[in-house]
């Protein structure tokens, strides 16, 4: 943690409903809100982060590359054998059905390097800085929208989570 704490608004919801409300309107306005909730839900996920997660693409440029590697690894190998005078019976030095074995090897473990990459990177692990008040209600059966910011945007986050129906709104100070 650092020895700064963060000062901001909190706004405790009983449903759901008004929760993701709120996350849209402070989207809106500009703010990017710390949600504390007692079970994860698909609906706040996609209320914070309309766009999907870049992580996908670097499974599928580590699917491909392994792909890639798998065969020319193979290839390469089979061409170095071509001076053994191995050529028997009229077959190619490059036997392309056994290459899929290697290539498909290399896809899952590239497509999964890849993958531990990207999400190490987008994940912005680990998180330094905290992350909002944390009250016992938010473990029971409330959701919580804390809104890191200064006291010249107070109002306007205040507004923002009473209008979505908010049950309580209090200004935290770290």
């Amino acid at each position: 943690m650092s020895g700064r704490e963060l000062t901001g608004v909190l706004g405790v919801f009983s449903h759901l409903d008004t929760t993701v409300l709120a996350l849209g309107r402070l989207e809106k306005l500009g703010f990017e809100p710390k949600v504390l909730s007692p079970v994860p839900r698909h609906e706040i996920l996609d209320a914070l982060y309309p766009t999907p997660s870049p992580v996908r693409f670097y499974s599928l440029v580590g699917g491909v590359t392994g792909t890639l590697a798998g065969f020319v690894l193979a290839t390469w190998t089979g061409r170095q054998m071509t001076h053994l005078a191995y050529l028997t019976s009229g077959k190619p030095v490059d036997a392309w059905p056994a290459y899929f074995v290697i290539g498909f090897e290399l896809t899952v473990l590239f497509g999964a390097l890849f993958t531990m990459t990207g999400f190490l990177i987008h994940s912005r692990l680990p998180e330094l800085r905290r992350r909002g008040p944390y009250d016992p209600i938010f473990s029971d059966d409330r959701f919580g929208v804390f809104v890191p910011c200064d006291g010249s945007r107070w109002e306007d986050v205040k507004a923002a989570f009473k209008a979505a129906g908010a049950e309580e709104v209090r200004v935290e100070r770290g």
